[in-house]
């Protein structure tokens, strides 16, 4: 059953062939009474299908019952094909914006409707609103449609027939047969404009959403509207699924982390415009927000049982490989492990302790704590080999290496103390984060900050096994500029992450910012979606290999022309529309009333914490995601409080 016959089916569309059906113009639509919803889809070049026209109301497949005066629902879409051999597919809808008159019923039962459709996978989503007087519909389908494009088979054969149109090679290049009918369809119409006169907004299905997306584009392409595109149709999702279904556990959030500043604003701001009644559900991460406050992500404070704990510290260590570079030796990762291990069970640990441990002279009570451990090998490690001195040579490379990052004032108040953000409250309970950093002002230590806080929230992606698959949260992650941030553990993030339903959004400019050959195949092989914008001929040539697209087709590409490929279907090339500028006006009373509430919570003066070898408390649980929801007492029990061991003895 082809995405047409769904459709059809599921909401009781009339499908009329422009082969089967003599349907000459608007017009004729128009005469027949009892035509109340109006659905045009123009095939550009795809053999054997058709020009179709649907009809449908969507409360009954029996629309002889209905008049054209009654009120009804009225949206359009299209589908949208390439002029290439393997002929690529998207579906482009019109949006309208909702009324409230008399059905607006109808209008949520649909909406029901579509979002479980969508929740299923379905490749469409409708929008629309109510009319009631069919003037007002015939002049609705006047200015979307031109009339005088609509050619039909009967036409067509009438004007071989009659001889017309010789001399533009009609009567020699095609036959009176339906197949030489679309040829010449498909020659004649090559963009939908041509019929459409309004653009039309495309959707990616949910479903293909969830398994990563990769963008590139240079400078000026648009890059960054896709960006802002893809994160509004989040906010979107969270404002309509808040407002009119209250299934707050069903919410999807996102998290944003970008290296220069002007995306995040603008994000921020349309969050702040689009959330309405549920304000504050959007928070931004900025070091540099105030003078006297920063906010803080420490990678050392940890929560979780022993399986948790010891994935994290491979996270670490994969980040500590990153910053180490060369000096990242066999000796490195055998010292850093159980050293990493240790200070994650002590409370308000931070790397200024991980420096104390590799420090020969200060690092005792360390060392001591890490010998009472359970874990055998971490134990005859600190008994036997830590104050080896094959060791010090590599003790003195992190030392030195650590001292450059905590050099510097935004890195080091950024990462010491108790974190000021739960991340992992904040991605299991539909929370949204913004991370905004600066590369000029944190330099060096922009992609060691930007990989622990990756790490983190793997980490806390991972721990979402113990919570029911039907009830994990989805959690979109953008990486603008992403090249900064990447570990090797990325292909684990893009493998297993999607199993706890966090998904990748990676963005850059040019392909030579993947320097590892490797990690290009890694990324390029485990992103469903590829969104190419106008670039230099080095890295489109790259990118036509992958989405199939002629080189000649992408160097065409001028700025927010975007081509799009979903897993194995053919690319399709669109528009990215940018989102107008009141959507990024900013409410400077809004903005003083969220940043005093950020630096009130989220925000505390720089401390140097002082490292204090306790244990830390025996007893952590991940938030219950289910909220006001008491008649599903038989969920809740599934998602049972989680403890840590007692590290008394660690």
């Amino acid at each position: 059953m082809t995405d047409i016959q769904r459709v059809c089916k599921l909401f009781n569309l009339v499908y009329f062939d422009f082969l089967e059906n003599t349907i000459a113009s608007i017009n004729d639509i128009l005469s027949k009474k009892n035509y109340l919803d109006f659905y045009a889809d123009m095939n550009e070049n795809i053999k054997g299908k058709s020009i179709g026209i649907y009809i449908k109301h969507p409360s009954s497949s029996i629309i002889e019952k209905y008049n054209i005066g009654d009120n009804f629902y009225i949206g359009d879409f299209t589908f949208q094909y390439l002029r290439d051999s393997k002929a690529s597919q998207s579906i482009l809808f019109d949006i309208l914006n909702h009324k409230s008159l008399e059905k607006v019923e109808i209008i949520r039962k649909l909406d029901k409707a579509i979002n479980e459709e969508r929740e299923k996978g379905t490749s469409f989503t409708v929008g629309g609103e109510m009319i009631e007087k069919s003037e007002y519909y015939k002049k609705k389908l006047e200015n979307y449609i031109h009339e005088k494009w609509f050619y039909t088979y009967e036409h067509f054969l009438k004007y071989y027939e009659e001889g017309k149109y010789t001399n533009k090679n009609i009567y020699n290049s095609y036959k009176p047969t339906k197949e030489s009918y679309l040829d010449y369809i498909f020659d004649t119409f090559q963009t939908p404009k041509l019929v459409l006169k309004k653009k039309l907004e495309a959707f990616i299905p949910n479903k293909e959403r969830y398994k990563h997306t990769y963008i590139t584009g240079s400078s000026g392409s648009g890059k960054s509207e896709a960006i802002k595109n893809l994160i509004f149709s989040v906010l979107r999702t969270q404002k309509d699924r808040y407002l009119e279904n209250k299934e707050e556990y069903k919410i999807e959030n996102f998290i944003l982390i970008e290296p220069h500043g002007d995306l995040s604003d603008e994000i921020f701001n349309l969050a702040l415009k689009y959330e309405g009644a549920y304000k504050y559900r959007t928070l931004l991460l900025d070091p540099f927000l105030d003078n006297e406050k920063t906010p803080i992500i420490n990678p050392f404070d940890f929560k979780g049982n022993e399986t948790d704990l010891n994935s994290y510290t491979e996270e670490l260590i994969s980040v500590f490989r990153e910053i180490l570079g060369i000096d990242f030796t066999l000796n490195a990762q055998a010292l850093l492990t159980p050293c990493i291990s240790t200070l994650l069970k002590i409370e308000n640990s931070s790397l200024y302790d991980l420096q104390t441990f590799m420090s020969d002279d200060e690092n005792k009570g360390l060392v001591e704590k890490g010998k009472i451990t359970k874990n055998f090998a971490h134990k005859n490690f600190f008994e036997n080999a830590f104050y080896s001195s094959n060791l010090s040579s590599t003790k003195k490379a992190i030392f030195l290496k650590l001292q450059i990052l905590l050099n510097n004032k935004t890195f080091s108040n950024l990462t010491t103390g108790k974190s000021t953000f739960d991340l992992e409250y904040m991605m299991n309970n539909q929370k949204n984060l913004i991370v905004k950093l600066n590369k000029k002002r944190m330099r060096e230590t922009l992609s060691p900050f930007g990989r622990f806080l990756i790490a983190k929230i793997q980490s806390i992606a991972l721990k979402r096994s113990n919570i029911p698959i039907k009830l994990r949260p989805k959690t979109h992650l953008f990486l603008d500029e992403f090249q900064n941030f990447t570990t090797p553990s990325i292909e684990e993030i893009l493998t297993e992450s999607r199993k706890y339903q966090l998904f990748v959004t990676m963005a850059h400019q040019v392909i030579s910012q993947i320097e590892s050959t490797k990690l290009k195949d890694i990324i390029l092989s485990n992103t469903n979606i590829k969104i190419v914008g106008s670039n230099g001929q080095k890295t489109l040539s790259t990118l036509s290999k992958e989405i199939n697209v002629n080189l000649e087709e992408l160097e065409t590409l001028r700025t927010g022309n975007f081509y799009i490929k979903i897993d194995k279907n053919p690319a399709f090339k669109v528009y990215m529309q940018m989102l107008k500028p009141i959507h990024f006006k900013e409410d400077f009373i809004q903005k003083i009333r969220v940043k005093k509430l950020l630096l009130m919570i989220h925000y505390t003066k720089p401390t140097q914490t002082k490292l204090s070898l306790k244990a830390k408390p025996s007893k952590k649980y991940i938030d219950n995601i289910i909220k006001d929801k008491s008649d599903n007492d038989d969920i809740k029990n599934e998602i049972q409080t989680i403890k840590k061991p007692k590290f008394d003895t660690f």
